[in-house]
């Protein structure tokens, strides 16, 4: 037996406004849970904004980006970490490559200002960056502003050369996984940190330590300590792995006037603390090397000089003014002083020296 159904005019009329009733009900509802679960996400990508056509950018963090799971594991290499931000950060549905570059120089010196404010002062050169200013502020962390290298993401790319970057729907999404690929900061307490070249550094992997890899040590640091003594108790409950080819060390500095070097020396951590009013580091091994000879000596010594006849009086523009006459030429990326006590940021990008940014961390 069959059926002959037709259905009048009025009736396809109801049929067509239920169908498009009901296609809309899902498309908001679909919307609404992308916005429910992916809110904080949507309105990090939404805080990106370009700030000079050289170009520099700055992004504010919403939310969490899973720091505290990542301490559970670890990484010691960039696959593995690569791994961890697919999974907890683009949930699974994008890769978020992390890029290597051994070509890293950089220096700085912790002093102080002539009203007795202490300030981080640090270059960073290197083959090429575009800089992130990225402000984070996780419940489960210190709030901080640090500078990153949008470039270490993957697929991130020059156009033609620096000038003609362009940041594309997907380099945004990316640039979720930039508070692990922070290179310097300071976070609400004072405290800063950051990461220079040393050659040669070995340090030792042990089994009942979590691996941390490259940069995130720097995460760890401004979203866990309050100070030079905090950060030298956390680092040494941790191993930490280096970019093959590209071995580090760290200097931390506190709003205290506290600072330290943190060097990886035969497999061994050793801390070098401050001694006297300044302290420097280079590209070159501090411990054991009174003749400080190395990669960046002229630099080191070019600090010292200013430093050791001013008694490590210095004040924001000449600190500025310092470290860009002692830049490596061609790898100017970035000079800052971070304010430890007043938690402002003063910087200058590239070669472009008559720009400066400024921030508080408030």
């Amino acid at each position: 037996m069959s059926k002959d159904i037709r259905l009048n005019s009025n009736n396809k009329k109801k049929v067509f406004k239920r169908t498009i009733i009901t296609t809309v009900s899902l498309i908001l509802v679909i919307v609404l849970l992308i916005g429910v679960l992916f809110h904080n996400e949507i309105a990090t990508i939404a805080s990106i904004k370009k700030i000079n056509d050289r170009p520099v950018y700055e992004m504010t963090y919403y939310g969490d980006y899973a720091f505290d799971k990542f301490l559970e594991t670890g990484a010691s290499s960039a696959e593995e970490l690569e791994l961890f931000l697919r999974k907890s950060l683009a949930r699974g549905i994008m890769s978020i490559g992390i890029k290597e570059n051994p070509d890293r120089g950089c220096s700085a010196f912790i002093a102080k200002t002539p009203e007795g404010d202490v300030i981080f002062a640090r270059n960073l050169d290197y083959s090429y960056t575009v800089p992130m200013i990225l402000e984070t502020k996780a419940k489960s962390s210190y709030r901080s502003l640090s500078i990153a290298n949008i470039l270490h993401t993957e697929n991130a790319e020059w156009i033609n050369d620096k000038y003609e970057f362009k940041m594309t729907p997907t380099l945004r999404l990316k640039s979720l996984a930039l508070p692990y690929l922070i290179f310097d900061g300071m976070n609400e307490h004072g405290l800063a940190v950051a990461v220079f070249a040393l050659i040669g550094s070995k340090s030792t992997i042990e089994e009942n330590k979590t691996t941390l890899y490259d940069t995130t040590v720097i995460r760890l640091m401004l979203d866990k300590a309050k100070n030079v003594e905090e950060a030298i108790n956390l680092i040494s409950q941790y191993n930490v792995a280096f970019i093959p080819k590209s071995e580090v060390h760290f200097m931390f500095a506190d709003a205290d006037g506290n600072s330290a070097i943190v060097e990886y020396i035969r497999g061994e951590e050793v801390v070098i603390p401050k001694e006297g009013d300044y302290q420097i580091i280079s590209n070159f091994r501090i411990h054991e090397n009174r003749s400080l000879q190395g990669f960046g000596s002229d630099r080191y010594l070019a600090y010292d000089a200013v430093l050791s006849e001013s008694g490590g009086i210095i004040t924001t523009e000449d600190a500025l003014k310092l470290l860009q006459e002692n830049t490596i030429p061609g790898d100017e990326q970035w000079s800052v002083v971070y304010n430890l006590t007043q938690k402002t940021v003063s910087l200058t990008i590239y070669d472009d020296y008559d720009t400066l940014y400024f921030y508080e961390l408030d």
